[in-house]
């Protein structure tokens, strides 16, 4: 559930993009994300402990390869909640944007660059290391 709501804005914008009234399925989707990062706040926080899932090394360094970096998601109680804030306000900021720019032809394009900034940030807060820091600032 975890690579779920950090990876579903992205398929958000493949499912709006051209759509008459995308606007909206961009809403539901930061809703639907919003109760999903709350499910997962009650999950960390009832049961405890941190979630880290390791999705692979990247970079070996050094004669016997000692440092290695990996791309990963680390989720622990502060996370997962600054997560849960940031899709809330990101709904509340679509749902806004939905409305007050209603007649803009370039509302999509506004919504597309939301988006994409909200899953950039919830990349940022669900990096284990500096290098995942790293490679979303070169993206």
């Amino acid at each position: 559930m975890s690579l779920l709501f950090i990876f579903l804005p992205l398929v958000t914008l493949f499912f709006g993009f051209g759509r008459v009234h995308a606007g909206y399925l961009y809403c539901g989707n930061m809703l639907f994300l919003a109760i999903l990062a709350s499910f997962n706040l009650v999950q960390v926080f009832f049961r405890g402990g941190i979630k880290k899932l390791d999705l692979g090394d990247i970079l070996r360094v050094g004669p016997d390869s000692s440092l290695v970096v990996s791309l990963g998601v680390y989720l622990d109680f502060y996370s997962s909640y600054i997560i849960w804030v940031v899709f809330t306000i990101s709904f509340l900021v679509h749902l806004y944007s939905t409305v007050y720019m209603g007649g803009d032809p370039r509302l999509f394009t506004f919504l597309t660059y939301l988006t994409l900034f909200t899953f950039f940030i919830v990349v940022l807060l669900v990096s284990p290391n500096y290098f995942n820091f790293l490679w979303v600032g070169k993206g």
